[in-house]
């Protein structure tokens, strides 16, 4: 199953008030959106999603060009209608319609992962970013558990392509939405807080069960910034060190050629 089709199936929709709390306040892309967004920047949202991200930030920031990317047009449908003030495109990450030296601001969070060629789409990034402009980039710790439990899910992505789904949603789901899920919400929220079997199939699909899931080293990170003449101006994890952040800028000058 390719990325594309798996995304119009599966899109990840989970949105309440607590997340918008936790995202904006506490999460390092709302320390992002209110350090280095501004009403008149170009930001471009590379892998948008269903917009719900997009929702908080012009929730906060009146800007008036605001681009969201994704390959899935059924969540970029979604996105639109949260955010109908928005230009959508429907591209891949890895070959962005959108001229060079544009943006303002790209946001590239938690996707790049999740794409066929993550080094391609950072390329892509760079090219679209004006000299000066910065981006927030997040993706998943190759030094953090979870790296392992994707691995070892391998069966139930395989169960699922000899068209077996059902054992995923008799088993595998329930003991997901029970104790992985419920319990690192949890552990996030910092207390009790439900999360529906609706918004619990969204997040097994995108965590366990997306088709290409990539996991890398900070240094990994580093490296694409020295060779692309990209400042790294903060890092950091969250998530428990589940996920890596950067927020970073682009240097004068041409990038080096690799």
């Amino acid at each position: 199953m390719k990325t594309k089709t798996f995304y119009d199936k599966y899109p990840f929709f989970y949105d309440d008030p607590e997340k918008e709390r936790l995202v904006m306040e506490e999460l390092p892309l709302g320390k992002f959106v209110k350090k280095y967004i501004k009403e008149d920047s170009k930001v471009v949202d590379v892998g948008c999603g269903c917009g719900i991200k997009a929702k908080y930030i012009l929730k906060r920031i009146n800007l008036k060009d605001y681009t969201g990317i994704d390959i899935s047009k059924k969540s970029l449908d979604i996105a639109k209608i949260l955010n109908p003030g928005i230009k959508t495109i429907n591209a891949s990450n890895t070959d962005l319609p959108i001229p060079s030296n544009y943006a303002d601001i790209v946001i590239s969070d938690g996707v790049i992962h999740h794409t066929e060629s993550p080094y391609t789409s950072f390329k892509e990034i760079v090219r679209i970013i004006k000299e000066g402009g910065k981006v927030y980039l997040s993706t998943y710790n190759r030094e953090h558990l979870f790296y392992w439990a994707y691995r070892l899910s391998a069966f139930l992505r395989l169960l699922r392509k000899v068209h077996l789904d059902f054992i995923n949603k008799l088993i595998f789901f329930p003991f997901y939405f029970l104790f992985w899920n419920q319990l690192g919400i949890m552990l996030l929220y910092k207390k009790f807080k439900l999360i529906s079997i609706k918004e619990s199939w969204a997040m097994f699909n995108d965590n366990v069960m997306a088709p290409i899931a990539y996991y890398y080293y900070s240094d990994d990170i580093l490296l694409w910034c020295d060779i692309n003449n990209i400042n790294v101006l903060e890092k950091e994890t969250y998530i428990y060190g589940q996920m890596l952040s950067y927020v970073l800028e682009k240097k004068a000058g041409k990038a080096h050629v690799h």
